[in-house]
């Protein structure tokens, strides 16, 4: 990744249980983009559990019947 231009974050979408966030960086390598793609990934995931934020979000499961719904984890 390069330093200049830096890298920057936007708030690309807000949700019920969460916050998409994009963070956008800038290469000389394009050909590495899938490993810097996916180092950059792990690398926020690393920081977030270090700081104990939790990324897990709820799943909505909801009968057939559609009598009843369920939000987990609580």
């Amino acid at each position: 990744m390069l330093k200049e231009p830096q890298p920057y974050v936007w708030v690309t979408n807000l949700q019920n249980f969460s916050v998409e966030y994009t963070p956008y960086v800038f290469i000389s390598q394009i050909r590495m983009l899938p490993i810097i793609d996916s180092n950059l990934k792990r690398g926020v995931l690393s920081v977030c559990r270090k700081h104990g934020i939790d990324l897990a979000t709820p799943s909505l499961i909801q009968s057939v019947d559609g009598k009843s719904t369920t939000v987990y984890p609580e």
